[in-house]
């Protein structure tokens, strides 16, 4: 019996899907630390290296580059003379854990037996660059970052427990050119189109608070030099503008008052960007298959994440200033060759806090609040 066209379709498209698979994401404050693979198999590293299309996020310079970068990393798309494709689909699970006299570890989604929740990440590009013409043009769809939890709290307030959860994301999407100024000189500028879903569920004292369902549009722009000295030293340089998101909106706004009815409000956020930020990156091939790399970006938090203030009709809800500073992140990966069609990838990436325990007002963001160590100690990929 054959098979009917809607199922063959279906396992097309879980093969697919499957087989584009990427490795978990990790965070740098409320971004991913690297996007698609080989950047995410090295710690993130890709603003001197940029060989693939996730470039048009970290260093949009780096979708051209001159033809000997081709030789110290096969991966890039500068040997490409038509076009090249990337998918990648990512899966992030934010992973907190909470405790205080009231609430057990047990109360998050990842203290109990149930699967926690993840977010799924798209990361594709194209990029077409023929061989007559130092133009290079591109276009990607990325999730650039965001994050989120998920708890069943209780306080004085509400004994009986409320669901407290959060959810936030920043898609991207990021039409590209880049021109080849000479051989070993390219430059490239990116405009970045932002959407970014968010919900809210909070337990604030006797305040039970829900956004759900709001949105947010914005623009910004990324601008990226990358420059070869030497056939084995690539170095870069990315400047990202602010987020510029409009306010986040919805109609589906609750709060309830303890001892008293849920009631429904139009509700909006303000203030709620991603930082500029600044970064360069340098890589050396050692060898034709040894390829190591470094980045370092200063990130602009304290002026993006200043206070986040939820608007309601009729409600006085004062503005929660956050006081974020400046964060710092690095990134150290490398690369080897084991044959033609599949290398090793290790990485170590560290940001420094953006909030200090003490200074942070509420809300308190328990992620933020320390120091971030991630290793990926191996990945490997098909070429």
């Amino acid at each position: 019996m054959k098979k009917k066209p809607f199922i063959k379709l279906l396992l097309i498209f879980i093969v697919f899907f499957i087989s584009g698979l990427t490795s978990a994401h990790a965070t740098n404050v409320c971004e991913n630390i690297g996007n698609g693979g080989r950047s995410l198999g090295m710690g993130g590293v890709d603003i001197g290296i940029a060989t693939d299309t996730s470039a048009m996020v970290s260093n949009p310079a780096g979708i051209t580059t001159d033809t000997s970068a081709m030789v110290s990393n096969p991966a890039g798309i500068t040997q490409v003379k038509g076009g090249r494709v990337d998918f990648g689909n990512g899966l992030f699970f934010p992973w907190v854990r909470f405790e205080n006299k009231d609430n057990a570890f047990d109360s998050s989604d990842h203290g109990r037996e149930y699967e926690p929740f993840f977010f799924y990440l798209p990361e594709w590009g194209w990029v077409k660059h023929t061989s007559e013409s130092p133009f290079s043009w591109g276009v990607g769809l990325f999730a650039v970052g965001g994050g989120g939890s998920g708890f069943q709290l209780k306080n004085q307030f509400f004994p009986e427990g409320k669901r407290v959860e959060s959810k936030l994301a920043y898609i991207k999407l990021t039409p590209t050119v880049a021109y080849q100024i000479s051989p070993k000189l390219s430059a490239g500028f990116a405009l970045n189109i932002y959407y970014s879903p968010l919900n809210i569920k909070g337990l604030f004292g006797p305040v039970y608070l829900i956004v759900d369902k709001a949105d947010a549009w914005g623009g910004g722009y990324a601008a990226g030099l990358l420059y070869q000295p030497t056939d084995k030293l690539k170095v870069g340089i990315a400047y990202t503008s602010e987020s510029m998101l409009t306010d986040y909106e919805t109609d589906k706004g609750y709060v309830q008052i303890a001892g008293q009815a849920m009631q429904q409000y139009h509700a909006k956020v303000v203030d709620f960007q991603l930082p500029q930020k600044v970064g360069v990156g340098i890589s050396y091939q050692f060898t034709p298959k040894f390829l190591v790399g470094f980045d370092a970006e200063w990130q602009d938090y304290s002026h993006a994440f200043r206070k986040i203030v939820i608007e309601m009709e009729g409600l006085p809800i004062p503005p929660a200033n956050l006081e974020w500073k400046d964060s710092y992140h690095f990134a150290l990966g490398a690369e080897y060759k084991v044959t033609p069609r599949f290398n090793l990838r290790a990485g170590y990436a560290y940001t420094s806090e953006s909030v200090t325990p003490n200074e942070g007002a509420f809300p308190y963001i328990p992620s933020t609040t320390g120091d971030a160590h991630n290793l990926t100690p191996s990945s490997w990929s098909k070429q």
